[in-house]
């Protein structure tokens, strides 16, 4: 049987929360293109393949994505930084 798993951490939960409700606001070709890299492991060469595009269109949404996550996740971050002070 062996001992139950510890609860998640509420910090990852929030973050992963975040990051697909922010990944839901991408455009449809962007959000696509990252599901497919990072979730699901599929090559830039394998994504151009499954969508009809070039190589170079794939590793440009990809980017634009990411700009587009970093600003808005940090964004988010920020906000929710407590002053300790």
């Amino acid at each position: 049987m062996g001992r139950p798993l510890p609860s998640p951490d509420p910090g990852t939960l929030a973050e992963r929360s975040d990051l697909i409700r922010e990944l839901r606001k991408l455009p449809t070709k962007q959000a696509a293109a990252l599901v497919m890299r990072h979730y699901h492991g599929y090559t830039n060469r394998e994504i151009a393949a499954a969508l009809g595009v070039a190589e170079q269109t794939v590793a440009s949404r990809m980017t634009a994505a990411r700009k587009q996550l970093q600003v808005t996740l940090g964004d988010l971050r920020e906000s929710k930084m407590v002053d300790p002070a």
